[in-house]
């Protein structure tokens, strides 16, 4: 195992809830990050010489890839059938990605407000393998902020 230097996190310690209850454990999360958009405007100066300036526009939601060994019908399972059988906007749920440290202590979390479940894969059927079964979720939000 490599030494773990100049960070107090592993990548094997995380929680994921929603509306504020642990719902599952998960065995990979991708996709958080905060964007910004920016906009560049070129103008001219009084001397005819062209100035560059770079803005900061809107956050870009992330979307959020959860994957699980699949499991038997959860709250999480539950929020996914409605998502997307009605109006995924009645459905939309505060979630958040906790990191805690080595020793089990929360340490930064990520919250997404007004998430919803976009799609939804179970892993590959495959006679031969005799593998788990794993299923992923693709989460849509509205706003991500880290605490």
């Amino acid at each position: 195992m490599a030494e773990n230097i100049g960070s107090e996190y592993r990548s094997d310690c995380f929680e994921f809830q929603m509306d504020g209850i642990t719902v599952t454990t998960l065995k990979k999360v991708d996709g958080l990050a905060i964007e910004v958009e920016t906009a560049t405007v070129i103008t001219t100066d009084g001397k005819g010489k062209n100035v560059t300036q770079t803005f900061a526009g809107a956050q870009k939601p992330p979307i959020v890839t959860l994957t699980r060994g699949m499991a038997k019908p959860d709250a999480l399972t539950e929020w996914l059938k409605k998502s997307t059988t009605g109006p995924a906007d009645k459905e939309k749920k505060n979630v958040s990605i906790t990191y805690k440290t080595a020793d089990g202590k929360d340490k930064l979390q990520w919250d997404l407000k007004g998430a919803w479940v976009s799609s939804y894969r179970p892993g590959s059927l495959d006679v031969s393998s005799g593998q788990p079964l794993d299923e992923t979720f693709t989460i849509a939000c509205d706003e991500a902020t880290i605490k």
